[in-house]
């Protein structure tokens, strides 16, 4: 009998749980494929990834800086898993970067590029001498050039960087996709249970993503020290990881709010939906462009309201008629300080537009047209 399944690669320097939505874009794409093809992911290795039932796995030990080599000691070693391969997804921009300096013609003519929003500021328009010497910005053009398309998360990247590379704007489409509806979703009790059970009296704002200054953690403080200048009933409390947590640590100090600020670590699919569940509100005022922050769409089908800038991608993910598009700091203390309770339903019924699942037929529409 002959296999008719589809071979499918996903190509991602970032997967679960490394923290990020570039990861559980990964992830979620290696899970629906999985259902009727066969599925290869390459990634780089970490401590623990987060396997798939019926996906193929190549963990790659990957060199700092000069990562790229590692994967083209992969590509060339193992060409075979690319020449068998109906659709190659390069997803961000270090697998394409790898992809244009490496790749055959034949292989690029089968990848779909995922941008994910760092590709204008970190490969298009950086000038460092690493970045001239491997040419980075002329190979990620020349993948693209030779790709079937570059698919963006939503409208907003799609204009960004289109504007940026306007003789490619032909081969950029967008589409949404999501999250799990079977990961994220209302835990009634979880404000019961350890380790929420503490802060059962408290208003809780919640924020999560990789601990790092440009997710706006410092603007964040100091809008919670605003906010319990006027009510001291408020905690603070953050998911994730990062390489400025330190840094953040110590500006919350000098604030003098630490005892209204928790750090819980990065936490897992199943920990982030009892987080969710628990908290009254997420804020993440985001420095960057975001493309399409999963962790916004997360929190809301959990129940909270959403606060983030009135910028990129955030404007798609986040039910205004509960939540808030910040356009100054000030908006969000008043935002927080008068909010009313808003019902969860209404919320969730939102987020749920944004259920993977349904979105994933689309997205393969898109993939192939």
């Amino acid at each position: 009998m002959i296999d008719t399944k589809k071979n499918i690669i996903i190509f991602s320097h970032e997967f679960p749980p490394f923290l990020g939505g570039v990861g559980k874009i990964g992830y979620y794409l290696a899970k629906l494929y999985s259902e009727d093809c066969d599925v290869t992911v390459i990634t780089r290795k970490e401590k623990i990834i987060k396997k798939i039932d019926k996906v193929t796995f190549y963990i790659v030990n990957v060199l700092p800086k000069i990562w790229f080599f590692s994967y083209a000691f992969f590509y060339f070693k193992n060409k075979k898993i690319f020449d068998k391969a109906d659709l190659i997804y390069l997803n961000e921009a270090a697998p394409t970067i790898v992809a244009g300096i490496f790749f055959s013609k034949k292989h690029l003519s089968k990848s779909i590029i995922i941008a994910h929003g760092l590709e204008i500021e970190g490969v298009l328009e950086k000038k460092s001498f690493l970045h001239k010497l491997f040419r980075i910005k002329q190979n990620y053009k020349y993948a693209l050039e030779n790709s079937k398309k570059l698919l963006t998360l939503s409208s907003a990247m799609k204009e960004k960087i289109s504007s940026a590379i306007p003789e490619y704007s032909h081969k950029i489409d967008y589409c949404y996709l999501g999250v799990d509806t079977k990961d994220f979703y209302y835990e009634k009790n979880s404000l019961g249970n350890f380790p929420y059970k503490k802060y059962k009296n408290k208003k809780i704002i919640g924020s999560c993503s990789r601990i790092v200054l440009g997710k706006g953690y410092i603007e964040m403080a100091n809008v919670i020290k605003k906010i319990l200048l006027k009510d001291s009933n408020y905690i603070w409390l953050i998911a994730g990881d990062g390489s400025d947590i330190q840094t953040i640590k110590n500006h919350i100090k000098s604030l003098g709010i630490e005892e209204n600020v928790q750090f819980l670590g990065a936490l897992s699919f199943e920990e982030l939906r009892g987080f969710y569940s628990s908290i009254d509100i997420f804020m993440l005022l985001s420095n960057y462009d975001e493309v399409f922050p999963l962790v916004y769409i997360e929190a809301q089908m959990c129940g909270a309201v959403a606060i983030g800038r009135n910028k990129g991608g955030v404007v798609e993910v986040i039910d205004t008629k509960t939540g808030l598009l910040a356009n100054s700091d000030k908006e969000v203390v008043d935002f927080v300080l008068n909010a009313k309770k808003s019902e969860k339903l209404d919320i969730i019924e939102f987020a749920q537009r944004f259920d993977i699942k349904n979105n994933f037929n689309k997205w393969r529409e898109v993939v192939e047209s």
